[in-house]
């Protein structure tokens, strides 16, 4: 299953190079990474920013996308649902994972969620969006990534259903 990985970011660097450190490490890496910097941020921050992603991410560098104010059509500090529309048109795959920059994750978390994705389209016979309610994330916190709201703000043709309340 080909994927990109979608990463709003508030522009802290040591959250996100722990996502992208996991990242990583994944048994399946994303088609593309992009990250979009919801902060004005002058140019030498954002070349910094810039090189410690691509130290971070190493081989997989040359997948990372970084769109900022500086270089594109995006404003930055104009919410969260108007950051996470942003990378939604910035996707090129069939596919996204839109993740948190403070989130962490097992090795394995790509293709066991990919797993479960495509279990859950062979049993209701089309494709869907898969959130889980609550993901549990390797800081030992417990965060909510329902997307029922706005997922259904942002395809309101399409209905939305919570499969299971339990968390995968």
């Amino acid at each position: 299953m080909r994927f990109d990985l979608l990463v709003p970011s508030g522009g802290n660097l040591d959250r996100i190079c722990q996502l992208f450190r996991s990242v990583v490490q994944q048994t399946i890496l994303p088609e593309r990474i992009v990250v979009v910097l919801d902060k004005p941020r002058d140019q030498d921050e954002i070349e910094h920013f810039l090189y410690s992603l691509h130290k971070t991410l190493g081989k997989a560098a040359s997948r990372l996308v970084l769109v900022h104010h500086r270089n594109s059509d995006f404003e930055a500090e104009q919410g969260v649902g108007y950051v996470r529309k942003y990378l939604l048109s910035q996707a090129t795959s069939s596919y996204v994972y839109m993740i948190d920059d403070d989130n962490v994750f097992d090795e394995t978390f790509f293709e066991q969620t990919g797993k479960i994705y495509q279990e859950i389209v062979g049993k209701i016979g089309t494709e869907c969006v898969l959130s889980p309610t609550i993901l549990l994330r390797k800081t030992g916190q417990v965060q909510s990534q329902g997307i029922l709201g706005f997922a259904s703000y942002l395809f309101p043709k399409y209905r939305f259903q919570q499969l299971t309340d339990q968390p995968w």
